[in-house]
């Protein structure tokens, strides 16, 4: 009896192409099973490092499976009804398996190409580390934008924004609390600004005297101006002014002394 001895590499190609042609029917009987899209799987060509051994395998979507290992064929079908025909192994040429064609040309693999619409990366690869679904800003909530202050010197226009009182303690302290706001008219924050509060000519409540500030690094000119005890539980009128080197405007402002 002749005994053939087949090389070290050939042997390991062999049972790596079969072992992946029966794991790739496993699988995709498990899937024809679950009535999921059952995978279209091609593995190789592959070749030994001297050119000697070459191996492809391929899985189709019902889950027969073929594999060609140097001209020899093996290959799996699940739905065979025969166990003796669910897997082959060295059973014919791959010229004639499967009616006279190579079993690396049976079968496409258009859903391992990743070119059919709405379907996802081939080989289950995830989306770009860049990429975020349409909507996504990374940070909840809209981030409000800082606001910029500028001199006095380069504001371009001139507003009295806000005027806020500070009620507090009034009744005791006899001592009103208030800040103005300055802004330019590209909406910056004006600093070194002059802002000056006095009373309002033949108002019945107003203050009888006057008072400056300049505008700090937030715009904000602050003041604590002292109130008399017939002013308390009245609407007292304040006249506010504020100025730069260009312009020059001014308003009435109105509290209730609580």
């Amino acid at each position: 009896m002749n005994t053939r001895t087949i090389p070290h590499d050939r042997r390991l190609l062999v049972a790596a192409a079969v072992t992946v042609t029966l794991v790739l029917a496993v699988l995709s009987a498990g899937a024809s099973i679950a009535k999921a899209d059952p995978p279209i799987a091609t593995v190789g060509p592959v070749t030994t490092p001297n050119g000697t051994v070459t191996a492809t395998g391929t899985v189709a979507s019902g889950g027969d499976t073929d594999a060609c290992v140097n001209n020899q064929h093996s290959g799996a079908d699940p739905s065979s009804s025969n166990l003796d025909n669910a897997a082959q192994v060295n059973d014919a040429s791959c010229q004639t398996a499967s009616g006279g064609q190579s079993s690396s040309s049976q079968t496409s693999p258009p859903a391992a190409s990743g070119s059919s619409s709405g379907s996802s990366p081939s080989n289950g690869s995830a989306p770009s580390g860049g990429s975020r679904p349409a909507g996504s800003s990374g940070t909840s909530g809209t981030t409000k934008k800082a606001a910029t202050t500028i001199a006095a010197a380069d504001a371009r226009g001139l507003k009295i924004s806000a005027i806020r009182y500070n009620t507090k303690g009034i009744r005791s302290s006899k001592k009103l609390g208030v800040r103005v706001t300055l802004r330019d008219a590209d909406g910056n924050l004006i600093r070194d600004a002059i802002v000056s509060i006095k009373g309002v000519p033949r108002a019945k409540n107003t203050i009888d005297c006057a008072h400056a500030a300049y505008t700090n690094s937030a715009g904000v000119a602050a003041f604590t101006v002292p109130v008399s005890a017939k002013m308390l539980g009245k609407r007292l009128l304040l006249g506010v002014a504020a100025r730069t080197p260009s312009r020059r405007v001014s308003r009435i402002g109105a509290v209730r002394l609580a």
